[in-house]
Protein backbone atom coordinates (compact mmCIF):
# COMPACT_ATOMS: atom_id res chain seq x y z
CA UNK A 1 0.00 0.00 0.00
CA UNK A 2 1.02 3.60 -0.53
CA UNK A 3 0.48 5.75 2.57
CA UNK A 4 0.37 9.49 1.92
CA UNK A 5 0.91 11.75 4.92
CA UNK A 6 -0.23 15.30 4.24
CA UNK A 7 1.58 18.41 5.43
CA UNK A 8 3.67 21.39 4.37
CA UNK A 9 7.43 21.25 3.77
CA UNK A 10 9.88 23.36 5.72
CA UNK A 11 11.10 23.62 9.30
CA UNK A 12 8.63 26.38 10.17
CA UNK A 13 5.70 23.97 9.63
CA UNK A 14 7.29 20.89 11.15
CA UNK A 15 5.32 20.84 14.43
CA UNK A 16 2.11 22.51 13.26
CA UNK A 17 -1.33 20.92 13.45
CA UNK A 18 -1.59 20.81 9.65
CA UNK A 19 1.45 18.51 9.58
CA UNK A 20 -0.16 15.71 11.56
CA UNK A 21 0.14 13.44 8.53
CA UNK A 22 3.88 14.05 8.27
CA UNK A 23 4.30 13.47 12.01
CA UNK A 24 2.53 10.10 11.90
CA UNK A 25 4.61 8.90 8.94
CA UNK A 26 7.82 10.03 10.64
CA UNK A 27 6.90 7.99 13.73
CA UNK A 28 5.94 4.98 11.62
CA UNK A 29 9.27 5.10 9.82
CA UNK A 30 11.12 5.24 13.14
CA UNK A 31 9.27 2.18 14.44
CA UNK A 32 9.46 0.16 11.25
CA UNK A 33 13.16 0.13 10.47
CA UNK A 34 14.25 3.75 10.03
CA UNK A 35 14.48 3.46 6.27
CA UNK A 36 15.85 6.78 4.97
CA UNK A 37 13.63 9.34 3.31
CA UNK A 38 14.60 9.67 -0.36
CA UNK A 39 13.65 12.59 -2.58
CA UNK A 40 11.44 11.62 -5.50
CA UNK A 41 10.71 14.78 -7.47
CA UNK A 42 8.02 16.56 -5.49
CA UNK A 43 7.90 14.09 -2.61
CA UNK A 44 9.94 12.21 -0.03
CA UNK A 45 9.51 8.46 0.09
CA UNK A 46 10.68 5.55 2.18
CA UNK A 47 9.84 1.87 2.05
CA UNK A 48 8.97 -0.09 5.16
CA UNK A 49 8.13 -3.72 5.86
CA UNK A 50 5.12 -4.41 8.06
CA UNK A 51 4.40 -8.08 8.55
CA UNK A 52 5.18 -9.83 5.28
CA UNK A 53 4.49 -6.89 3.00
CA UNK A 54 6.48 -3.86 1.91
CA UNK A 55 4.72 -0.52 1.85
CA UNK A 56 5.59 2.96 0.62
CA UNK A 57 5.37 6.00 2.89
CA UNK A 58 5.20 9.27 0.97
CA UNK A 59 5.26 12.90 2.10
CA UNK A 60 4.28 15.28 -0.73
CA UNK A 61 6.45 18.41 -0.84
CA UNK A 62 4.15 20.43 -3.09
CA UNK A 63 2.37 22.34 -0.29
CA UNK A 64 -0.92 21.20 1.16
CA UNK A 65 -3.28 22.60 -1.46
CA UNK A 66 -1.37 20.84 -4.27
CA UNK A 67 -1.22 17.41 -2.63
CA UNK A 68 -3.03 15.94 -5.61
CA UNK A 69 0.01 16.48 -7.84
CA UNK A 70 1.78 13.47 -6.34
CA UNK A 71 -1.36 11.34 -6.71
CA UNK A 72 -1.57 12.21 -10.38
CA UNK A 73 2.04 11.04 -10.76
CA UNK A 74 1.29 7.81 -8.87
CA UNK A 75 -1.69 7.10 -11.11
CA UNK A 76 0.48 7.58 -14.19
CA UNK A 77 2.95 5.05 -12.75
CA UNK A 78 0.24 2.40 -12.43
CA UNK A 79 -1.07 2.85 -8.87
CA UNK A 80 -4.82 2.86 -8.34
CA UNK A 81 -7.12 4.50 -5.78
CA UNK A 82 -7.39 1.22 -3.84
CA UNK A 83 -3.62 1.23 -3.37
CA UNK A 84 -3.73 4.52 -1.45
CA UNK A 85 -4.33 5.60 2.13
CA UNK A 86 -4.21 9.26 3.17
CA UNK A 87 -3.26 10.40 6.70
CA UNK A 88 -4.33 13.97 7.47
CA UNK A 89 -5.34 16.40 10.21
CA UNK A 90 -8.97 17.11 11.14
CA UNK A 91 -10.06 20.13 13.17
CA UNK A 92 -13.55 18.67 13.65
CA UNK A 93 -12.22 15.75 15.66
CA UNK A 94 -11.10 16.37 19.25
CA UNK A 95 -7.36 16.23 19.85
CA UNK A 96 -6.35 12.59 20.11
CA UNK A 97 -9.28 11.01 18.27
CA UNK A 98 -8.81 8.98 15.09
CA UNK A 99 -11.35 8.33 12.38
CA UNK A 100 -10.67 5.86 9.58
CA UNK A 101 -12.95 5.72 6.55
CA UNK A 102 -12.85 3.87 3.21
CA UNK A 103 -14.05 6.92 1.28
CA UNK A 104 -15.83 10.26 1.60
CA UNK A 105 -15.63 13.91 0.66
CA UNK A 106 -13.00 16.52 1.42
CA UNK A 107 -15.08 18.27 4.09
CA UNK A 108 -13.24 21.54 3.54
CA UNK A 109 -9.70 20.14 3.81
CA UNK A 110 -7.80 21.60 0.88
CA UNK A 111 -5.14 18.90 0.77
CA UNK A 112 -7.73 16.15 0.58
CA UNK A 113 -9.73 18.23 -1.90
CA UNK A 114 -6.68 18.35 -4.17
CA UNK A 115 -6.22 14.57 -3.87
CA UNK A 116 -9.85 13.86 -4.70
CA UNK A 117 -9.70 16.14 -7.73
CA UNK A 118 -6.76 14.10 -9.04
CA UNK A 119 -8.59 10.82 -8.36
CA UNK A 120 -12.06 11.83 -9.60
CA UNK A 121 -14.47 10.16 -9.80
CA UNK A 122 -12.89 7.68 -7.37
CA UNK A 123 -12.44 8.37 -3.66
CA UNK A 124 -9.65 7.30 -1.31
CA UNK A 125 -9.33 5.68 2.12
CA UNK A 126 -8.28 8.08 4.84
CA UNK A 127 -7.14 8.24 8.46
CA UNK A 128 -8.12 11.54 10.05
CA UNK A 129 -6.05 12.75 12.99
CA UNK A 130 -7.97 14.94 15.42
CA UNK A 131 -6.28 18.27 16.16
CA UNK A 132 -9.35 20.02 17.61
CA UNK A 133 -10.85 23.42 16.96
CA UNK A 134 -9.49 26.65 18.45
CA UNK A 135 -10.99 27.62 21.80
CA UNK A 136 -10.76 31.34 21.01
CA UNK A 137 -11.55 33.39 17.90
CA UNK A 138 -8.52 32.10 15.97
CA UNK A 139 -9.53 31.25 12.41
CA UNK A 140 -9.27 27.72 11.07
CA UNK A 141 -6.29 28.49 8.81
CA UNK A 142 -4.28 30.19 11.56
CA UNK A 143 -5.17 27.37 13.93
CA UNK A 144 -3.94 24.52 11.74
CA UNK A 145 -0.82 26.45 10.73
CA UNK A 146 -0.01 27.14 14.37
CA UNK A 147 2.23 25.03 16.57
CA UNK A 148 0.83 22.70 19.20
CA UNK A 149 0.99 24.10 22.71
CA UNK A 150 3.26 22.23 25.18
CA UNK A 151 0.17 20.56 26.71
CA UNK A 152 -1.16 19.62 23.28
CA UNK A 153 2.23 18.26 22.26
CA UNK A 154 2.20 15.86 25.19
CA UNK A 155 -1.16 14.64 24.04
CA UNK A 156 0.03 14.47 20.43
CA UNK A 157 2.68 11.96 21.48
CA UNK A 158 -0.12 9.69 22.69
CA UNK A 159 -2.14 10.27 19.55
CA UNK A 160 0.79 9.62 17.19
CA UNK A 161 1.57 6.36 18.98
CA UNK A 162 -2.06 5.32 18.59
CA UNK A 163 -2.13 6.38 14.94
CA UNK A 164 0.93 4.25 14.14
CA UNK A 165 -0.68 1.30 15.92
CA UNK A 166 -3.84 1.83 13.86
CA UNK A 167 -1.78 2.04 10.70
CA UNK A 168 -0.11 -1.28 11.53
CA UNK A 169 -3.50 -2.95 12.02
CA UNK A 170 -4.78 -1.46 8.78
CA UNK A 171 -1.76 -2.67 6.79
CA UNK A 172 -1.76 -6.17 8.27
CA UNK A 173 -5.43 -6.92 8.98
CA UNK A 174 -7.30 -4.53 6.71
CA UNK A 175 -9.31 -1.34 6.82
CA UNK A 176 -12.36 -2.82 8.54
CA UNK A 177 -10.27 -4.21 11.40
CA UNK A 178 -8.62 -0.85 11.98
CA UNK A 179 -11.97 0.96 11.88
CA UNK A 180 -13.54 -1.43 14.38
CA UNK A 181 -10.65 -1.14 16.80
CA UNK A 182 -9.78 2.56 16.66
CA UNK A 183 -12.76 4.63 15.47
CA UNK A 184 -14.36 6.30 18.46
CA UNK A 185 -11.70 5.05 20.86
CA UNK A 186 -11.59 7.58 23.69
CA UNK A 187 -8.52 9.15 25.23
CA UNK A 188 -8.20 10.12 28.94
CA UNK A 189 -8.62 13.85 28.33
CA UNK A 190 -11.47 13.53 25.81
CA UNK A 191 -15.04 14.64 26.55
CA UNK A 192 -18.19 13.03 25.14
CA UNK A 193 -18.99 16.22 23.21
CA UNK A 194 -17.66 17.02 19.78
CA UNK A 195 -17.43 13.52 18.39
CA UNK A 196 -18.70 14.39 14.91
CA UNK A 197 -16.04 14.21 12.21
CA UNK A 198 -16.25 15.86 8.82
CA UNK A 199 -17.00 12.65 7.00
CA UNK A 200 -20.31 12.64 8.88
CA UNK A 201 -21.03 16.37 9.09
CA UNK A 202 -21.65 19.11 6.58
CA UNK A 203 -18.85 21.11 4.94
CA UNK A 204 -16.54 23.14 7.16
CA UNK A 205 -14.69 26.26 6.07
CA UNK A 206 -11.73 25.29 3.90
CA UNK A 207 -8.30 25.15 5.48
Amino acid sequence: MIVLGLGNPGAEYERTRHNAGFLVLDAAREQWGRSPWRRRRDAEECRVRVGREEHRLIRPLTWMNRSGDIVAALLRSGAGPRDLLVVLDDIDLPLGRLRIRPEGGAGGHRGLQSLLAALAPASVARMRIGVGRPEDDTGAVDHVLGDFSPEEWGRMDVMITRAVAALRVLLTAGLAAAMNRFNGLAVPWDSPAGEVGRDDAGPSPGY
